[in-house]
């Protein structure tokens, strides 16, 4: 099987819902390339998705440090630091993803969550003014 059909068949367990032969396909795929991008960056959604944020964190870091312009990733950690309880260090994180990705409409709603976990009801308005 080629590495692009053994990370096709990762993802597809993975959008199925079945997380632990997902995860076990993504591990045997990095053993042959650990570098690939996509796949850390699959590996550690499916890691949150599993309510293991904690895990997902220093991979989602060096990711976003890698490729500090996907977005996506940057989302990604400002979420898994949302489920963690870290809502400052996720305020920052959305930032970014809120003035370059303004389409984003869940990463408005997520920075405006955060700021309310900060009691800070106000500047959670303005997000969402923004966002809308």
């Amino acid at each position: 099987m080629s590495a692009t059909a053994f990370l096709r068949e990762a993802t597809e367990f993975h959008r199925s819902g079945k997380l632990a032969r997902a995860r076990t396909l993504y591990e045997r795929y990095l053993k042959a390339a650990p570098r690939d991008f996509d796949a850390r960056y699959m590996l550690a959604m499916l890691e949150c998705q599993d309510g293991r944020c904690g895990v997902a964190l220093g991979p989602l870091r060096r990711l976003t440090a890698e490729r500090p312009e996907r977005h996506d990733v940057r989302y990604t950690l400002g979420r898994a630091l949302n489920e963690l309880g870290r809502y400052g260090e996720a305020v920052s994180v959305f930032a970014p993803v809120l003035e370059t990705a303004p389409d984003n409409a869940e990463a408005f709603l997520e920075s405006a969550r955060a700021l309310v976990a900060l009691d800070d009801a106000a500047a959670a308005r303005r997000v969402c003014a923004r966002g809308l």
